[in-house]
């Protein structure tokens, strides 16, 4: 409930703090003072989006018309929630606070009509927070049963990280990593008979001070892929049996081209949670991808509304045998309405070179 439509209900109840200073701005008589308790929070390295919070001894003897919040000088008064069943009050900022110091006051008078003021101070910490490396020992070979699968992150120290596998084009696995060197973070997974990913992404995550960064691993990974074999064609000729391969190359060339087969130029996605495209192009080439988040713009586009953020760059991806493939583009830090997402799918093949440029805007 806003603290503004419980100012009339003086049954109400307060909260406060011990290193909470709460100073008379009259004289008033002892039975009648009142003290801020339990107010939060207090000191250094506090997170941006931490809330504040403080109580009243006995709200009883407090004027809740009076009441007045400050938060380095700017009112926030009808920003304040109450929580009825236990008297507390809270702000949660709309926004992480910037790096800096701050401080609360509080003002209010008792029922006899003395002023009373309560402040206290914190200092919110410089949070940077950065993803500069994800790896893992799936890139070079596929992982088979009994095999360990193991992935590495490296960045800010002293955050919560994950590692989130994308398996197939659409199964989400997420693995909590462990950080076993100041920024080095490492997570295992002992893969099993029954582990089946033919095309596998590896999205590492770090969190801390509400704060969240992504990055995606450059090298796909598979584990137990399905082993293809020739069928032979068997032909009976005057005693002598010959085997021949069915699946023996022509010779015809085919000429490299690439396409999207599941959105056209210009097209809606949504990426809240991610999202997913898929593409054709000559079996036996080499696909590489690359994903650019660009922020929606005003003013015909003379004005950009935040940032860019590259979601994919130049990330393998697996052609099957039929020269489908499908990519996975992990969810931007920040999702808008009308943002863009400049596609560029690069197909290699001997010496010839293919590039597909393409735009998905966010819905």
């Amino acid at each position: 409930m806003k603290i503004s439509k419980i100012l009339a209900q003086a049954s109400l109840g307060l909260l406060t703090t011990a290193t909470l200073a709460t100073l008379p701005l009259l004289t008033a008589a002892p039975s009648a003072a009142q003290r801020i308790v339990a107010a939060t929070p207090g000191g250094s390295g506090i997170a941006g989006n931490t809330p504040i919070t403080w109580q009243f001894d006995d709200f009883r003897l407090v004027n809740p018309q009076s009441i007045r919040v400050q938060l380095n000088g700017r009112d926030i008064t009808n920003q304040v929630t109450a929580t009825m069943a236990t008297g507390s009050f809270t702000y949660n900022p709309p926004q992480p606070l910037a790096a800096g110091n701050y401080t609360v006051q509080v003002e209010f008078t008792n029922t006899q009509g003395a002023g009373y003021r309560g402040t206290w101070s914190f200092q919110v910490a410089d949070v940077t927070l950065a993803l500069t490396a994800v790896t893992h020992n799936g890139a070079t070979q596929p992982l088979t049963s009994g095999d360990t699968f193991t992935a590495e992150l490296r960045g800010t120290a002293g955050a919560n990280a994950s590692v989130l596998l994308v398996q197939n084009g659409q199964t989400v696995r997420t693995l909590t990593a462990t950080e076993t060197a100041s920024g080095v973070y490492r997570v295992t997974l002992p893969v099993g008979s029954n582990d089946r990913v033919t095309e596998g992404v590896v999205i590492g995550r770090l969190e801390r001070s509400g704060r969240v960064v992504y990055s995606v691993a450059p090298q796909a990974f598979a584990f137990n892929p399905a082993q293809t074999t020739a069928q032979v064609e068997q032909t009976q000729t005057t005693g002598t049996v010959t085997n021949t391969p069915t699946n023996t190359p022509t010779t015809a060339a085919q000429p490299l081209t690439v396409e999207l087969t599941s959105h056209q130029n210009n097209g809606a996605v949504n990426a809240a949670n991610g999202f997913t495209f898929t593409g054709r192009t000559l079996p036996g080439a080499n696909v590489v991808v690359t994903v650019v988040s660009e922020a929606p713009s005003a003013l015909g586009g003379l004005i950009r509304l935040g940032g860019g953020s590259t979601l994919l760059d130049r990330t393998p991806t697996t052609v099957r045998p039929d020269g489908t493939f499908s990519v996975t583009v992990p969810r931007p830090p920040v999702v808008q309405r009308g943002m863009r997402y400049q596609i560029t799918i690069q197909a290699n093949h001997q010496d010839a070179s293919r590039i597909m440029n393409l735009t998905l805007v966010q819905q």
